[in-house]
């Protein structure tokens, strides 16, 4: 044990008595004849004894032969670091692998890198090429990532010259968390991969980071069933890629200030996805200065929100049989503070309006809800989450570009001023039963020039901080940006 501090030898031993039955000294003496440095040699002795009692000298030697025939060079076989270790397991297949990752058209690299992709990573030779969680089974996933996703994930999973090779040998850390825990979620193996396969860029970040995380802001503080949390994944992936405080701060927005809930969410997924600061917070500021809540208030035609997973059957009929009741309600609950009878009329009790500038400090830091709207999402009960129905058109304030939206809101005033009746978008276009020749380019200019400086009073009040400004840790930083915003929205 010379290859070892004397200092280190009694605990190494307590460890690992196995190698006392060693023939420790027949390695030492093979491996510094092989070129190998003494500290690399007291490196595997140290932190890999048991390379010593399951493996053995002839092996050993195969492998390092192995390397010498892949093109690598013997200084980096003998580095100072021994990373060989697990090639010297008897079951290992290295060149099966090797030639897997080496093949014709089909590999990960051509054949004269494959001594480069083994110093780089050496576990990739380790690694079975069949059967769950093989070479050939990750790089099917990884290439099924689509064409961009090279680009989304380069310098994580994604090298230029050994092109996946860097996601097949942090597969057990970097992917297959990740794909155990969308499982999960999603209820099976192939919806895991498709939602992959949708948002590459969601493997870029640790799993405690984004994935769970905002896994969990869905089920605990919205309060989504797990069948309700696929069916918004399936139609909203992007959520998966979400910062956590941007995901709080878009859905304390459309509670807080729009007066929304969990089913106006599902109608909708992909209203999470708008940017609060550049989308969403202006367009629903310019909603209050042109006093267009009743359209924003007007529930997405049947189709479109009919039966929100997770809603429940008895919510569903209710949507179905009584839109046109809860869209007059609504309606007559628009504004910040205002409205207050119409909105307990409303189905469920729901109010815009809430107060964030309230003074008040709870225990729990939440923003602070006005009188008569509903608790925050996660603390209420399953039936109050399970007996609301979508009464905002999300569609129709998020979807399409600013261009798109003015004429939408141009579309608005001029059903107010005609009287046109109010049916229901769709798409979010603002279609309507009086059909008439769109803004001239003089009034779509002083819509524009409106629209200019809404979007440059929200951006110096709340547009800089509004993802965290909405969120229950910003909220006390940011009291007076929200005072502001409700004083503003409410006169």
């Amino acid at each position: 044990m010379s290859a070892v501090p004397r200092r280190s030898v009694a605990a190494l031993l307590e460890r690992h008595p196995a190698l006392l039955a060693a023939p420790v000294g027949g390695w030492v003496d093979f491996l510094t004849s092989f070129g190998f440095q003494r500290l690399a040699i007291q490196e595997l002795l140290i932190n890999s004894p048991d390379v010593l009692t399951s493996s053995n000298i002839f092996r050993a030697g195969q492998v390092f032969l192995f390397l010498k025939r892949l093109g690598v060079p013997n200084e980096a076989i003998v580095g100072p670091i021994f990373k060989w270790r697990a090639l010297l397991a008897e079951d290992v297949d290295y060149e099966a692998a090797a030639a897997f990752l080496g093949a014709e058209g089909s590999g990960v690299v051509p054949p004269l890198a494959l001594g480069q992709l083994a110093v780089e990573y050496p576990s990739l030779l380790a690694a079975a090429v069949e059967g769950e969680g093989g070479l050939r089974e990750r790089l099917a996933l990884l290439r099924g990532l689509g064409p961009e996703a090279p680009a989304q994930l380069r310098g994580v999973l994604w090298e230029d010259w050994c092109t996946w090779a860097r996601g097949l040998a942090e597969w057990p850390t970097a992917v297959a968390p990740k794909l155990a825990a969308l499982e999960g979620v999603m209820g099976s193996r192939g919806g895991a991969e498709a939602l992959l396969r949708a948002v590459p860029e969601a493997l870029k970040y640790p799993l405690e980071s984004r994935l769970r995380p905002n896994v969990r802001l869905l089920t605990e503080l919205i309060g989504l069933e797990a069948q309700a949390v696929a069916s918004l994944l399936r139609s909203a992936p992007g959520v998966l890629a979400l910062a956590p405080d941007q995901l709080e701060s878009r859905w304390a927005f459309l509670e807080e200030a729009a007066g929304g809930g969990p089913a106006d969410l599902l109608a909708h997924p992909p209203y999470l996805l708008a940017s609060l600061s550049a989308v969403t917070g202006p367009r629903l500021f310019f909603v209050a200065q042109k006093a267009l809540w009743d359209r924003l208030s007007t529930p997405p035609p049947t189709p479109a929100a009919a039966v929100p997973s997770g809603l429940g059957e008895a919510a569903a009929q209710r949507q179905a049989g009584s839109g046109g009741e809860a869209a007059a309600a609504a309606a007559g609950a628009a504004g910040f503070g205002g409205g207050g009878a119409a909105a307990q009329r409303q189905g469920g009790g729901r109010r815009r309006g809430r107060s964030m500038a309230d003074d008040s400090d709870d225990e729990e830091d939440e923003l602070p809800a006005a009188s008569g709207s509903r608790s925050r999402s996660g603390s209420g009960s399953d039936e109050e989450v399970l007996d609301q129905v979508a009464c905002l058109d999300l569609a129709w304030l998020v979807e399409g570009s600013d261009e798109e939206w003015l004429r939408r809101v141009w579309e608005e005033q001029r059903r107010k001023r005609t009287g046109f009746k109010l049916i229901g978008s769709g798409s979010g276009s603002g279609s309507s039963s009086g059909s008439g020749s769109g803004p001239s380019e003089q009034e779509l200019l002083l819509l524009r020039g409106e629209w200019e400086e809404c979007v440059a009073e929200w951006g110096s009040m709340l547009g800089w901080c509004a993802d965290k400004a909405f969120t229950r840790a910003g909220r006390k930083a940011h009291r007076e940006q929200l005072s502001l915003f409700c004083l503003l929205v409410q006169s």
